[in-house]
């Protein structure tokens, strides 16, 4: 990429990184009161959503369309989103008095990001800035940076 941000596949990586600070800050208000607990949770699910939806809507599509053939990937991928997705309400549920453990479903959802993740640093982010073109990826990279927090 042209410019200081670097290549998409840093920024997506980098953000990676980001939400998972955002859900460590998180798991660390254990100790502290509902409304605290709320607003790190809502923090986190802000963040990995707005992620999940740049992706969909705009890295995605921008990469089927210049590599057909990688379709199937990404639909896996858009598959392993909506569990992911699914997970945060039943979190969000439990964030309250008295309503039972949140650890089981956390848990279940940091095995389901890992592994996304992985799958996404591992070779995806790599074949989409080897198949868009750079003026393609400033523009995602731009975008992307206009969409984060």
């Amino acid at each position: 990429m042209s410019d200081s941000g670097g290549t998409i596949e840093v920024l997506l990586q980098k953000d990676h990184e980001r939400i998972d600070g955002l859900f460590e800050a998180y798991g660390e208000s254990a100790s502290q009161p509902v409304p605290a607990r709320r607003e790190a949770f809502a923090h986190f699910r802000t963040a990995l959503e707005r992620h999940i939806r740049f992706e969909e809507e705009r890295l995605f599509p921008a990469f089927t369309l210049e590599d057909p053939d990688r379709a199937a990937a990404i639909d896996r991928l858009k598959e392993e989103h909506q569990r992911i997705l699914a997970i945060l309400p039943r979190i969000d549920a439990l964030i309250a008095p008295s309503s039972g453990d949140t650890l089981e479903v956390e848990e279940e959802l940091v095995n389901e990001l890992w592994a996304h993740n992985a799958r996404e640093e591992s070779g995806i982010y790599a074949s989409i800035e080897r198949t868009l073109t750079l003026e393609a990826q400033d523009r995602l990279g731009a975008e992307f940076r206009s969409w984060s927090v």
